[in-house]
């Protein structure tokens, strides 16, 4: 079955589309004969005035005939990819700030996206890895993807546990990380999807299991796998 060819009938070309404020345009979609394995794939740059945390969005719907599923909202963290099964397939795109609001006229956004045919297996990723040491440290500023989180302690056994946050710096004792694993040895937490983190990520030692108290007599050497 032929795929669209031709921009009057069809819009999967990729083209970056021009957002400013509260708009909402359609980024990509695609219709074929016969439901089969499609994936999408998104990227996004947002211009906004110092201090304002905007947010670019993707909301995408698919179906079979007359019959269609809109998902839930999709956050685009670096490169965004959503596998689904379908015959058509939706994308439109739009923005929001901290509190899910349209924002201001002045905010502009740039997203991208196109459908293509077949699964995206884990083998596909591309990917970064960044290393880190100490009681505690920054492994980006900005939105992050994280695949693999892995490590080691450089003193004997001892109740430690390595807490990462959705932040750019380490917040006050007693608050609860969006990720956390056992470092008392050798630890390692995978993903079989990457888990999204908007504002950065900040990684610490904890000398306690379920919130924060920070261990600043801690060393580890931690190592986080991004997606690029």
């Amino acid at each position: 079955m032929p795929y669209a060819t031709s921009r009057k009938s069809d819009v999967n070309f990729g083209d970056r589309m021009a957002l400013h404020g509260g708009e909402r345009k359609s980024l990509a979609n695609i219709s074929v004969a016969e439901g089969q394995a499609f994936t999408v794939y998104a990227v996004a740059e947002v211009v906004a005035p110092a201090g304002m945390r905007i947010y670019p969005v993707v909301g995408v719907e698919w179906g079979h005939g007359g019959a269609s599923v809109k998902a839930r909202e999709f956050r685009i963290y670096r490169r965004l990819r959503i596998p689904v099964v379908a015959s058509t397939v939706n994308v439109a795109g739009w923005m929001v700030d901290d509190k899910g609001q349209p924002p201001p006229k002045t905010v502009i956004g740039r997203m991208s996206a196109f459908i293509a045919p077949g699964s995206d297996g884990a083998t596909l990723r591309n990917t970064d890895w960044i290393s880190l040491s100490g009681p505690e440290g920054l492994v980006s500023a900005g939105p992050e993807q994280i695949l693999t989180v892995e490590g080691y302690p450089a003193g004997a056994p001892a109740d430690r546990w390595l807490m990462l946050f959705d932040a750019t710096a380490r917040p006050a004792n007693g608050a609860y990380p969006a990720l956390a694993c056992p470092a008392r040895r050798a630890f390692r937490r995978d993903r079989f999807d990457a888990q999204g983190f908007r504002f950065g990520v900040f990684w610490a030692v904890s000398s306690t299991p379920i919130t924060l108290t920070f261990l600043k007599t801690a060393d580890l050497r931690v190592d986080v796998e991004v997606l690029t």
